[in-house]
């Protein structure tokens, strides 16, 4: 007989293995796990007709911390953000962080007593109370989107979408809160995405419409002034307004861009009215 310990290299493959399905920073599982794991949930909730969701977390104001302490403050805030929503989830329950300041929860089932949104408020709240980072104290919160198995997706990335979109559509409620994606969150997602389109179309090929507005003394009738209001070609009737484009140029990065052009073209006007031999405003 020959006999061989092996007892250290099965730590080590276990050690790789850990290493390669779990987040350094946290050790919560990473996006591979998650992604298996919720595949093998999906399969099992299918055949038994259960009912699941998946949370979207966002931390908000997370980048200021990360900025004015360093990232080492960064990091000690995540891993305590990661044992706190840990005492939030029952023992069944996954969550992982899936990058940056972004978490998932996998709720393998629901249920009246234990739903989703419960889950997600604790967590809101969980998150809302002061961090101690050594003699720094600091205050986040969360932004959380939700989508339900089977009635949002059938499938591991349709149900992240979803519960993606309800984040965001949380985050630009107001914050510190969670929604439950709706169909329409697609068809908005859909929309916004056409704006962008046609923003940066406009804004390169020099498309940006400016009208001005007369601002008129009333006791004098005379023209004091104008007020330039932005807007937006489509390519099939009526501008876009700014009730529509200013959030996606803010969301997209685009907003200080645009206010240099309209600042340099308002100057622009005023000359050439001048030239015209109008008075000045």
């Amino acid at each position: 007989a020959i006999f061989s310990d092996i007892t250290a290299q099965k730590k080590a493959e276990t050690a790789l293995r850990e290493a390669a399905e779990h987040d350094q920073l946290t050790g919560l599982p990473n996006r591979s796990l998650i992604f298996e794991y919720t595949r093998h949930l999906l399969a099992a909730a299918s055949r038994k007709h259960s009912r699941g969701a998946i949370l979207f977390i966002d931390l908000d104001r997370f980048k200021p911390v990360n900025d004015q302490y360093g990232h080492e403050a960064g990091d000690e805030l995540l891993r305590q953000v990661a044992k706190r929503m840990l005492a939030c989830v029952r023992q069944e329950d996954m969550i992982g962080r899936i990058g940056g300041d972004e978490f998932v929860i996998v709720l393998p089932t629901t249920h009246k007593g234990y739903s989703a949104p419960t889950v997600a408020q604790h967590v809101v709240e969980a998150l809302s109370r002061p961090f101690q980072l050594g003699a720094i104290s600091v205050s986040i919160s969360a932004s959380i989107g939700i989508s339900l198995y089977p009635q949002h997706g059938s499938d591991v990335d349709t149900l992240l979408h979803a519960a993606d979109l309800a984040m965001y559509y949380a985050k630009e409620s107001g914050r510190n809160g969670y929604h439950v994606y709706t169909p329409s969150l697609r068809h908005r997602a859909h929309t916004t995405s056409f704006i962008e389109a046609q923003l940066k179309e406009a804004f390169s090929n020099h498309r940006l419409l400016l009208h001005y507005q007369p601002v008129i003394d009333i006791k004098s009738s005379k023209m004091i002034g104008a007020e330039a209001l932005l807007r937006l070609p489509s390519g099939a009737g009526e501008p876009i307004g700014p009730e529509h484009f200013i959030p996606v140029a803010e969301s997209c990065g685009m907003i200080a861009h645009i206010g240099d052009w309209v600042a340099a073209e308002v100057c622009r006007q005023l000359v050439a009215w001048r030239a015209l031999g109008l008075p000045p405003l």
